[in-house]
């Protein structure tokens, strides 16, 4: 129910992450404890030099005003946390009208657990706090929430500096690991059984077909074994390779297969992950065309609209599929896991069913070859 549902955007929005629990209650508790402990010391000290006698009495007594104070900064400072995970990837300029006043408010929150805890219910400073003490509390513990923002920061920037670190070695793996799944897809026993067949077949009635085929053939090995590693290539690079697949599998298949392309020219120039188009048509082909009797057209259509790539693929489905789990395979997933390292969420790729057609459409942030040429050699 929504109103569920809110509920526990409430809650989730004041708890600590779960994977930071751990850490986040020690770095709290440590860093706190480290400044109260300091503090308390500092005080002990004055009082000796200030020829106060140090009783078991004054002792305890500062020693639980600083107790105190420790809960009182790490509830502020716990404040402050909810606000800067959310507005620590913000703009200083957008980040700063929200972060100030949530810091003064938090310093006056502990302003107030001072005077009405330790001082009116405690006692413990006397009722000696007057306006001239309270406001120099206040700026003490701005300071002191100040300089806890300023550790956050710092511990927030290290910790992204090595997670971009590690996301830029899982990207590289990925990559290789992509390039050896699409290696392994074209040199599979099937597929080399069924091209090097039917160029058999040609090399005794059309010798010119068979060549062209043995060409098509050599090139969908060389788009795989190619050294230059890429993380995107344009798109019209990638229909080239599309289009020697679809070739061979044209000689295979004869009339059961029918290919009808509407790709804009702008869309030609952007840039793609390598190999995304070709998994789609061969999940197409695979479960579709070569299910059905009398085959079917694959339609390839690609267009820009709002910054973004839209690549759509169309094919027939034979009766009996019903789920879009029985078309899907690990090669999509593992598209997919490819958009997400890429992309993030500005990318996706989904399969829809209907009426015995499936449609798988991957949409891409737009990027053009000029601008990634620019890009490296800037």
């Amino acid at each position: 129910m929504p109103w569920r549902a809110s509920t526990a955007s409430w809650r989730s929005s004041l708890a600590v992450p779960r994977s930071l629990t751990r850490r986040y209650l020690w770095l709290q508790f440590g860093g706190w404890g480290i400044l109260c402990l300091i503090l308390f010391s500092i005080a002990l000290v004055y009082l000796q030099y200030s020829h106060h006698t140090l009783t078991r009495k004054l002792f305890g007594q500062v020693a639980l005003s600083y107790g105190l104070y420790l809960i009182y900064g790490i509830v502020a400072s716990h404040l402050l946390h909810l606000g800067l995970r959310r507005w620590i990837t913000l703009p200083l300029r957008a980040m700063l009208p929200r972060l100030v006043p949530l810091l003064l408010g938090a310093a006056a929150l502990m302003n107030v657990f001072m005077i009405v805890i330790n001082d009116r219910l405690l006692h413990i400073t006397l009722g000696k706090v007057n306006r001239g003490i309270a406001a120099s509390l206040y700026v003490n513990n701005s300071i002191m929430l100040f300089g806890w923002v300023i550790v956050y920061a710092l511990i927030h920037t290290v910790r992204e500096r090595r997670r971009d670190e590690a996301r830029r070695l899982e990207l590289e793996l990925a990559a290789q690991e992509a390039q050896y799944r699409s290696l392994s897809a074209r040199v599979n026993p099937h597929f080399l059984f069924n091209a090097l067949n039917t160029i058999r077949a040609l090399m005794y009635e059309d010798r010119a077909q068979a060549d062209l085929a043995l060409t098509r053939l050599a090139s969908l090995l060389r788009a795989g074994l190619r050294g230059e590693e890429r993380r995107e290539i344009p798109l019209k690079d990638e229909l080239a390779v599309v289009d020697d697949y679809l070739q061979l599998e044209q000689m295979r298949f004869e009339h059961r297969l029918r290919v009808r392309c509407e790709i804009t020219d702008e869309a030609r120039r952007a840039l793609i992950p390598p190999m995304a188009i070709q998994h789609l048509v061969e999940n197409a082909v695979k479960h579709g065309i070569a299910r059905i009797e009398r085959g079917g057209e694959i339609i390839l259509r690609s267009s820009i609209a709002d910054s973004t790539l839209q690549i759509v693929v169309t094919n027939p489905l034979p009766a009996a599929i019903s789920t879009a789990t029985e078309v899907s395979g690990t090669g999509l997933e593992n598209s997919r896991q490819r958009l997400r390292l890429l992309y993030g969420t500005d990318a996706g790729l989904h399969l829809r069913l209907d009426d015995s057609i499936a449609t798988a459409t991957l949409t891409l942030p737009l990027k053009e070859e000029e601008t990634d040429h620019a890009r490296t050699s800037d």
